[in-house]
């Protein structure tokens, strides 16, 4: 129950009722008096008493405890704040020629523009991560090479800063930071909606009852949390008794599918944290493994017939309207667990765009149509499983006005 706290006024106030309910009309309580400066004493002498309470109540109930006092609440059992989680994503880098060989270092710096004059938004900065799958990569030197005739390539990035901050709208990340020699531009195709900021004292309470509830090791959910407390943007699938190579029956076995929730960056170190993690909380002679997950692109293709007024009013209007519905086609296919029965309906897709657009020009939402949307290519659902995650790969967004 929360502590009822009352300001210096109310106790003079409440002790003053008192007394003349009491006592009608024998004390005068102008101030000046003696009697009220009693009662002002009082009234002093009980803030401070309850800012005694407050202090003691910050520093011994997770309830009550906020900031500092949360953190070293929770570290008597062991248990940390999940900090915040930068943004990733791809971005492409362009050659406007390219007839020589082009090297980007891992560790590369690009950002967003700086902002214009009047306008608060920060510039955000990004470093190019290594992807060892992607067959410009070159292990010995850390870096990506584009042999000539090569124009472009899309490598993964990371945010330099944790935090939402990181979430920025697509094509919007393009300045150069770092000197690469022949290449010309820089863009993110999709927006980047991986980012989070740390726990706040609220998600720390529920956590913190999520982590006692786990104690009982070798558990699912002692297994899952173990998982979960690793990172707050982790995404995760587990299945028992089920071999994942030949997804046949296999006893006394389960594997992880994981993802660290960084936008598609490359797994392997975080991997190993995954297996240290579950080696501490798995069954006696039970065997498991970790498994990074598949990336599974999903492109999508759509028509937005809209009316010509909705550009008349303002210049920009289709620009913002389709940055917005890129924004809030690619977090919705982001938030999507990995694991059977979580798909990507094609229905779904309409759904997104037309309340999309319901924001931005609600005035039109009833005379606009959505044509020739293609999801993958066709207008089947996509269907999810152990082993693959979902993650944006080229959105496409027409308007045509009418």
């Amino acid at each position: 129950m929360p502590l009822a706290l009352k300001t210096r006024d109310q106790f003079v106030a409440d002790e003053v009722a008192a007394i003349q309910a009491f006592l009608p009309g024998y004390f005068q309580f102008q101030i000046g008096s003696i009697v009220r400066a009693i009662v002002e004493a009082h009234a002093g002498t009980a803030i401070w008493e309850e800012s005694l309470v407050q202090f003691v109540l910050a520093r011994t109930r997770l309830a009550t405890s906020t900031g500092t006092y949360a953190d070293t609440f929770v570290g008597d059992f062991g248990l940390k704040r999940l900090p915040a989680v930068p943004a990733g994503g791809n971005v492409t880098f362009t050659s406007f020629t390219a007839t020589q060989q082009r090297t980007i270092q891992v560790g590369s710096l690009v950002s967003t523009q700086a902002p214009q004059p009047g306008i608060p938004t920060p510039v955000i900065g990004f470093s190019v991560q290594a992807d060892t799958t992607n067959p410009y990569f070159n292990v010995p030197t850390n870096s990506y090479i584009l042999p000539p005739s090569v124009t472009n390539i899309t490598v993964p990035v990371l945010a330099t800063i944790a935090g939402a901050q990181g979430n920025v709208a697509s094509n919007t990340v393009i300045v150069i930071n770092s000197p690469i020699v022949g290449i010309d531009i820089v863009t993110n195709a999709n927006a980047f909606t991986t980012g989070k900021d740390a726990q706040t004292d609220a998600q720390l309470r529920t956590y913190f009852v999520q982590f006692i509830n786990s104690r009982s090791e070798a558990t699912r959910a002692a297994l899952a949390f173990a998982i979960q407390s690793l990172s707050d943007g982790v995404k995760f699938d587990l299945i028992e008794n089920i071999d994942y190579t030949t997804q046949t029956q296999r006893l006394g076995y389960f594997y992880a599918v994981v993802d660290n929730g960084s936008g598609g960056i490359p797994l392997s170190p975080f991997l190993t944290v995954v297996q240290n993690a579950l080696e501490v909380v798995r069954g006696f002679t039970i065997m498991f493994e970790v498994q990074p997950v598949i990336l599974t692109t999903v492109n999508i293709s759509v028509t937005v017939n809209i009316p010509a007024q909705f550009s008349l009013s303002d210049p920009n209007a289709n620009a913002q309207l389709i940055t917005d519905i890129n924004e809030a086609l690619s977090t919705y296919i982001n938030l999507i667990p990995i694991g059977v029965g979580n798909d990507i309906y094609y229905s779904r897709i309409y759904q997104i765009i037309y309340n999309v657009i319901q924001n931005d020009a609600p005035a039109y939402i009833f005379e606009t149509s959505l044509t020739s949307l293609l999801l993958n290519t066709g207008t089947a659902d996509l269907l999810g499983d152990s082993k693959h995650e979902f993650t944006p790969g080229t959105i496409a967004i027409s308007i045509v006005n009418f």
